[in-house]
């Protein structure tokens, strides 16, 4: 049975899935993932012990709760279109956030200066001003964006100028839940289909230069049922999605055979910091993380030009500058690269 991560990018890159409106974009790449049930029924029930038809009618039921959701929204019923998607995932549980993960952030500047440590971390709560809205975010709320891999990062600020780029690296070190929205390669559970679904309801491809993007829609819509969760018990929590521009097609550096170490550089990650303070940054996040210092490109080949040669990993991606800065920052926060170092080139 083919890889459901790779079938999933080819249905997002269809023209089905990629024009039209929201509501029908969404039926699209869910009817293309019932079909997919329907053809591989077989494979199906005798792996999971589930029927074809108990898996197709939760599919279904996910495309009549998703189009509730988006349909009370562009009515102007936001309240309506939020309290359906925290009743919608109301049976589908957070998992715990392993401690010790590589985890980068980028951000773009033109300046041959870097970002102080506490610029790369989460917008200050004084300049919620500046927050806009994104796919898993709302407009005021400061979030924490990271990445799995520099290159994912750099990918997600619109392939900026890599040498002026800044970059930090980050681990966790608190007890973090998190809602999981990387898909999987196959099905195992009927909640895990409805994850599926969700998932690929939220990975719908965007137009950056749009000022509303429909396509964020329901992302919001459950990133704020998240928040609400969140009030009532607690937990500091956050998402993990595999990078749209990636299952659209767009992240093409490096080729991706869909096996688990090569899909894990591609993941993004978006810890909320909503509170009410006026200034300063989430106590509950500054103590969950441990952050390196910002570095960049320019400043790396300025001051430590032997290390500007490719690697010696037999990883295309490990071998590339964006292999590079991701052993430098794990280095500063203590871990071995995953990068085996070339040597100096001869001329």
């Amino acid at each position: 049975m083919d890889n459901l991560i790779k079938l999933s990018s080819n249905w997002l890159q269809r023209e089905e899935c990629r024009s039209g409106s929201i509501q029908d974009r969404t039926n699209a790449v869910l009817s293309l993932f019932k079909q997919f049930i329907r053809d591989n029924r077989a494979g199906l029930e005798s792996k999971t012990g589930l029927t074809s038809k108990q898996i197709v009618d939760v599919v279904a039921l996910c495309q009549t709760n998703i189009g509730i959701i988006i349909n009370a929204y562009l009515r102007g019923l936001h309240y309506v279109a939020v309290k359906s998607s925290i009743t919608f995932i109301s049976d589908l549980s957070t998992v715990p956030f392993d401690k010790g993960m590589r985890l980068y952030k980028a951000r773009n500047t033109s300046s041959n200066y870097l970002f102080p440590q506490k610029e790369m971390f989460h917008l200050p709560y004084n300049l919620r001003s500046k927050i806009a809205n994104y796919r898993f975010s709302t407009s005021g709320i400061p979030c924490l964006y990271l990445g799995s891999s520099s290159y994912v990062c750099w990918e997600e600020l619109g392939r900026v100028d890599f040498d002026t780029c800044n970059f930090a690296g980050f681990t966790n070190v608190g007890d973090i839940e998190l809602f999981d929205l990387s898909l999987p390669k196959e099905i195992t559970s009927l909640s895990e289909v409805k994850r599926i679904c969700i998932t690929l309801a939220c990975s719908l491809a965007a137009k950056r230069e749009a000022l509303f993007k429909e396509e964020y829609i329901f992302p919001q819509c459950l990133f704020q049922a998240l928040l609400h969760r969140q009030y009532y018990n607690h937990k500091l929590f956050g998402v993990r999605y595999i990078s749209v521009h990636f299952l659209n097609g767009d992240a093409d550096c490096f080729s991706c055979d869909y096996s688990n170490d090569q899909i894990s550089r591609y993941y993004n990650y978006v810890f909320p910091a909503a509170g009410s303070k006026n200034e300063g940054f989430s106590d509950a996040l500054k103590n969950a993380f441990k952050q390196t210092e910002t570095k960049a490109m320019f400043k790396e080949s300025l001051l430590h030009p032997g290390k500007q040669i490719a690697g010696n990993s037999h990883d295309e991606y490990l071998d590339s500058q964006f292999g590079l800065m991701d052993a430098l920052l794990d280095e500063a926060l203590g871990f071995k690269p995953l990068r085996k170092e070339g040597k100096l080139l001869k001329f």
